[in-house]
């Protein structure tokens, strides 16, 4: 049992490192807020996930909540700056 755990927080813990990487490496070339916003939303999302539920669906969870919260976030920082230069 304590191996099948360890083996669930390996998993956990590389996939909130592989979401992290991802989003410091491809923010850069996203092009909008609303991109931005979701990316980073998901790292935020799945190490949030990962740190309260400690297994691989919480960090899943996390990971698409975060995303989805991100995404309104940045989506509503595109509509500002849009009407701004109106």
């Amino acid at each position: 049992m304590k191996k099948l755990r360890a083996i669930k927080l390996r998993w956990g813990l590389g996939l909130v490192i592989g979401v992290l990487f991802l989003s410091l490496t491809t923010t850069g070339c996203l092009t909008n807020s609303a991109q931005q916003g979701a990316v980073g939303g998901a790292a935020a999302g799945a190490l949030a996930g990962q740190l309260i539920g400690r297994d691989t669906t919480s960090t899943l969870i996390g990971t698409g909540i975060g995303m989805g919260l991100g995404y309104i976030v940045g989506n509503e920082m595109d509509k500002k700056k849009n009407q701004q230069k109106k």
